[in-house]
């Protein structure tokens, strides 16, 4: 298997258990990036949907804005 293949997968997986871990427990928070890397705001629908980003060549680190000790994460 190609190593872009492997990286397809560990991503769709990722999705999926993102999603799976969101869902309507989180409806109404408001996220963002930690790290600082993409900038503006994520709201979990009522579905539990939202939509995160993250830049080409990067890693973002998405937290509800409420989160104990996100403030100790290093700003890009």
């Amino acid at each position: 298997m190609e190593v872009g293949t492997v990286w397809s997968l560990l991503f769709l997986l990722l999705t999926i258990l993102t999603f799976i871990l969101l869902m309507q427990e989180h409806a109404n928070e408001t996220w963002t990036d930690v790290l600082g890397w993409y900038p503006g705001e994520v709201v979990i629908g009522e579905d539990g949907w939202g939509v995160f980003r993250c830049p080409a060549m990067s890693v973002s680190i998405w937290a509800k804005n409420s989160a104990i000790g996100r403030e100790e994460f290093p700003k890009k």
